[in-house]
Parts: structure tokens; C-alpha cells; sequence
């Protein structure tokens, strides 16, 4: 989908340093860049790998312009939203295009729409579902990685917070992104994280194996047979602000673990026959 951003013919004009300057070149992890045709803001999510691009063109890019709300003028700025996401991302990105039309007296226009309106994420995040059924409909070849969504959205918001729980813990810890692994033979998405034998980590939520090496092979650690072993060693994080269940082991605790490991290995799974993806590749389902 890509959202075009219009303003009234009847309102000041927009103000173009205000917006690059004044609002965009705030926005933390942003990159703008320019040349003779458009300016680029690409702004990164660095916890999701992930990044999305605002465009400032010379030039419209709306092909159906002429049938539109004259009232209205397009200040040839616009969003290029893909489909394949978690709706956890795709509701960020969407908040940053609410903000903007709310700051700057905008409204909205995409190729669905019959005509240029306000903006309405719930509108918007429907839109997005019907294309991403599309997508699948029209390449019926194409994989897709489904994860139920509720886990989904854990995980994406673990990954947004997991430096804000490193900080309130205030120990020594690594706060570890997911490995996201799927089996075609399965057709199944695994959540893993990796773990170094004997060091202190975060355990995040919605986990399916725990990977790490022993004796110089890495295995897959089944999460019920960490939690039947080793749960009583696993320190819980208490928030209430949490709507899921975050626990991590200290170097003491990481390490009577790892003493336990060489002995237990037939209980895990060796690392092999599973393709990476990333946790952005994932959508409910």
C-alpha cells in the first residue's frame, strides 16, 4: 500500500523545513538523504532489522489525481507500507502517519480509497490484511511464515522493550533478539533464542528452543525440558506493566545449567534442516 499525504487548498500551506527539519529530522534512528528529485527519510527499527521509507517528490505520483477532491492538494509526499508484516510493526508505522496528519493538518489517499479522507487505522490495517490475503492468492506458491496472533505480538513486544528491561534489571545480562527458524518439512515456524553456555541472559517469552553448543555441537533445547530441569534455577521479572512472562539467569545460575548440559544431551535436538527467517518475515495466522 502506499499512502499519499494531502493538505486542504483552503489551509496555510505546509511548511516543508517544519516537516524535514522540524519533525523528521527529530524522529530517533532517521536517515534523510536528497537529491535533484526527491528527498528520502528512511527510518530505521533497529530491534526488528527493519526499516520503512518516507518520499518528498517533485513530481506526483498519484496516477488517479485528476478525479480527486480538487479541495485538496497533493504535497507529493508519501509511504510505501508492505503487506507481508506483523501488525505490530505495521501499527507503528501507521502511528507515525497519524501523527503526522495530526501535526500538520493532512489527510490521506491510496489506490483502495474512493477518494482523499482522514486518516483511520483501523480502516487502514484492514486494507492491509485484504492485501496480504491477495498476495497469497495470487502467488499460491509463496511460503508463509504464520505464528498465532498473540505469540506474534509478544514477541514483537519484547523485541521493542527488551533494552527498557535490561535497564530496569540493572544487572549484567544480554538481552537476546529471537532466532526465528521454520522447517519446510514441518511447515512450521520455531521461536529460539541462541545462548552462550554459562552466560547471563533474558529467557523472553514465547520461546520453543533454547540453542546453544555442547561439547562443540550445537543442540535445540526444548523448552519443557528447560522448564522441567532448569526452571527452579530461572529467576522470574516481576512488572506489571508485562502482559507476559519474562525471566533471565545470573552467571551463577547460567552455570550450574551448563555443568548440567553434556549429561541431558540426548533430550535435545541437533541444529540441523531449519532455514533462518526473520521475525519480520513472520504474520498471523
Amino acid at each position: 500500500m502506499t499512502i499519499h499525504f494531502f493538505k486542504d487548498r483552503t489551509q496555510e500551506r505546509i511548511d516543508f523545513v517544519e516537516l524535514i527539519d522540524g519533525y523528521f529530522a527529530k524522529m530517533p534512528h532517521t536517515e534523510i538523504s536528497s537529491d535533484e528529485s526527491e528527498v528520502k527519510i528512511q527510518v530505521l527499527m533497529s530491534e526488528f532489522d527493519f526499516s520503512y521509507v518516507f518520499y518528498i517528490t517533485k513530481r506526483n505520483k498519484v496516477s488517479s489525481i485528476y478525479r480527486l477532491n480538487p479541495t485538496f492538494i497533493n504535497i507529493n509526499l508519501y509511504l510505501e507500507i508492505p503487506a507481508i508484516l506483523p501488525q505490530y510493526i505495521i501499527r507503528k508505522m501507521l502511528s507515525v502517519v497519524g501523527d503526522i496528519c495530526q501535526k500538520f493538518d493532512l489527510e490521506i489517499y491510496y489506490d483502495r480509497a474512493d477518494n482523499i479522507h482522514q486518516f483511520d487505522m483501523f480502516e487502514l490495517l484492514s486494507l492491509l490484511e485484504n492485501e496480504k490475503n491477495d498476495y497469497y492468492k495470487r502467488n499460491i506458491d509463496e511460503v508463509s511464515y504464520l505464528l498465532p496472533i498473540s505469540k506474534l505480538n509478544n514477541l514483537c513486544a519484547y523485541q521493542s522493550m527488551k533494552q527498557d528491561l535490561l535497564a530496569n534489571l540493572k544487572q549484567e545480562l544480554v538481552a537476546p533478539n529471537y532466532t526465528m527458524l521454520y522447517n519446510k518439512e514441518q511447515e512450521k515456524v520455531s521461536v529460539c533464542i541462541c545462548w552462550t553456555s554459562s552466560s547471563a541472559t533474558i529467557i523472553p517469552p514465547e520461546l520453543d528452543y533454547i540453542i546453544t553448543n555442547i561439547d562443540g555441537i550445537k543442540y535445540m533445547i526444548p523448552l519443557d525440558i528447560w522448564t522441567k530441569h532448569f526452571q527452579r534455577l530461572v529467576s522470574e521479572i516481576k512488572d506489571d506493566n508485562l502482559m507476559f512472562n519474562v525471566s533471565y539467569i545470573n552467571v551463577k545460575q547460567a552455570t550450574r545449567i551448563a555443568k548440567k548440559l553434556s549429561k541431558m544431551k540426548k533430550n535435545f535436538i541437533l541444529f540441523e534442516g531449519y532455514e533462518t527467517i526473520k521475525l519480520t518475515n513472520c504474520i498471523e495466522g
